[in-house]
């Protein structure tokens, strides 16, 4: 009746039985999969920061505080009763140390450089630039440094 594989001489081995439809009870995707014994998927609690996560956070991070900067100034220019020369001279009557300012103005044009920069490298990675991992943090850290960089320099510069 079976041959040297296993299977009947007419099919194979194995029976199918048909038996009457029955609905499945309904279970959450959470309960589903603690019935069945699966590992949660992972999250960022359980991966370790990695430099191309950190700069496509940071990348949104400083998008909203770039676009902050850009509704605050729309509607200062809308509501401002004096004009934008007068609030400058407040600031300037403050006389503030120069080290101070230079410190606030890096730190207000850190965003805008950071932002561009990074965006510039995510433009690279949907043309498929960089995608080999070493190249990636290369770019990451070259694109950090440039950013630092002329934003100092504009910092000093005016």
């Amino acid at each position: 009746m079976y041959n040297e594989c296993g299977t009947t001489q007419g099919g194979s081995k194995h029976k199918i039985i048909y038996k009457p439809y029955t609905k499945p009870c309904y279970m959450d995707h959470d309960h589903k999969n603690m019935t069945l014994k699966r590992p949660m998927s992972p999250h960022l609690t359980i991966y370790g920061p990695t430099l191309p996560a950190m700069t496509s956070i940071t990348q949104r991070i400083t998008g909203t505080i770039v676009t902050f900067y850009a509704v605050m100034m729309a509607g200062g220019a809308l509501f401002m009763p004096c004009g934008i020369d007068s609030y400058v001279a407040l600031i300037q009557s403050l006389n503030l140390p120069d080290a101070l300012v230079i410190i606030i103005k890096f730190f207000l044009g850190l965003p805008f450089s950071y932002h561009y920069f990074i965006g510039i490298r995510y433009v690279l990675f949907n043309m498929a630039k960089f995608m080999v991992l070493k190249e990636a943090y290369q770019s990451a850290y070259i694109a950090l440094v440039t950013s630092v960089a002329t934003s100092a320099a504009f910092a000093v510069l005016f």
